[in-house]
């Protein structure tokens, strides 16, 4: 699809935000296993991608058209609508991977949803998180996007952008350790993989 055919509502995508997808897709994927928890699940990629290793999924999403579209799609795993932001997770089970990828850049309240996907961890359970790191957010997204590159509307949703320091921080603060931290694409974002202390 052209940026300058799109039709009226739909949000411009940048020439490698479907590159930037797929690697994202690629590093996460390994850890992918058991009870999975999708949170900013959009079209459920990693239910499709990782079936195999999946014993059940649930997909969270902030758009209830999303939701709507994925419990037809994916009759068998279930899909719920939240506001990451402010509501509580109330899921009545827990999980062994919990996902957040893409997401908790776009969140005003991130330690609110931390706490809130911690009460859903198994033991020894993890969390996967990717985000931009400063570099690849301040720089080379900012010049990105205003060619198109990138999507404009995803820099400009960016709230806090996280870096290693910040992620250290985050897991001592809520009982997590890091099993996994590095940085991807030329070192414009990152993966971390939190692991349930408990």
């Amino acid at each position: 699809m052209s940026l300058f055919s799109l039709k009226e509502g739909e949000i411009p995508i940048g020439i490698l935000t479907p590159f930037i997808r797929e690697q994202r897709k690629k590093y996460v994927k390994p850890y992918v296993r058991g009870d999975v928890l999708d949170l900013g699940c959009g079209k459920a990629d990693f239910y499709t991608l990782c079936k195999s290793k999946i014993t059940s999924y649930t997909g969270i999403d902030g758009d209830p058209a999303v939701v709507a579209r994925m419990k037809k799609v994916f009759p068998h795993a279930t899909f719920s609508q939240a506001d990451f932001d402010e509501d509580a997770l109330k899921l009545g089970k827990t999980y062994d991977t919990i996902l957040m990828v893409g997401l908790v850049e776009h969140l005003y309240n991130q330690k609110h949803v931390m706490k809130e996907a911690k009460k859903c961890l198994k033991p020894k359970g993890i969390i996967v998180i990717t985000t931009p790191t400063p570099l690849g957010n301040d720089l080379f997204h900012r010049i990105g996007s205003s060619i198109r590159l990138f999507s404009p509307a995803a820099r400009d949703d960016h709230v806090v952008i996280y870096n290693k320091k910040r992620f250290q921080i985050l897991a001592k603060d809520l009982g997590f350790r890091i099993l996994r931290y590095r940085t991807f694409q030329f070192g414009c974002n990152q993966i971390v993989v939190l692991q349930n202390r408990s």
